[in-house]
């Protein structure tokens, strides 16, 4: 079954709604499914490796969020690097809410 509404029936492809409530993804407000949405904050790379804001669709179910790159920064006073990263995920076919 064919999903793109473009190939069935030559409408504009749907965007779907963004609903930021992590302040990560400042002034995204949509997206289409399958684009990708990258934060507009760089974070901290956590020290568990699990992302900072949860993406859930309106009907509960999980997106799964991942980290783009790692820049690494040295720290002159302490020999620590501090990592750099920012989130993504991959816009479905619904609505999302980001926590």
């Amino acid at each position: 079954m064919i999903m793109n509404p473009v190939i069935q029936g030559g409408a504009e492809e749907k965007v779907y709604k963004i609903t930021d409530r992590s302040n990560l993804y400042i002034g995204l407000q949509s997206a289409k499914a399958g684009e990708f949405v990258l934060s507009s904050v760089v974070i901290e790379y956590p020290q568990d490796k699990q992302p900072v804001s949860t993406v859930k669709t309106v009907d509960g179910y999980d997106v799964p969020v991942s980290f783009t790159y790692q820049n690494s920064v040295p720290l002159s006073t302490t020999g620590r690097v501090m990592i750099n990263t920012m989130e993504y995920f991959i816009m479905p076919a619904s609505d999302v809410i980001i926590s």
